[in-house]
């Protein structure tokens, strides 16, 4: 029986989780809920820089699967 992709990869669901938890947290801290312990200019923040670590990685994950960075031969 093939066993599912969450089953071979437990680390998966913990970083859902872990990420679920993150945005639940913020989003009951924030401003908008009427708890004033995360300004909205700190949220605009956490989210430009969450944007630009989802690029980032991203671009690890095409340039690594291309090759791009790999250490070829030396002429």
């Amino acid at each position: 029986m093939q066993r599912t992709f969450i089953a071979r990869n437990p680390s998966v669901l913990w970083f859902l989780l872990s990420l679920a938890v993150f945005t639940v947290a913020v989003t009951v801290l924030s401003e908008a809920t009427g708890a004033t312990v995360i300004s909205t200019s700190f949220l605009k923040t956490l989210g430009k820089t969450l944007c630009l670590c989802l690029v980032a990685i991203a671009m690890d994950v095409v340039w690594g699967y291309c090759g791009i960075l790999g250490s070829g031969p030396i002429n």
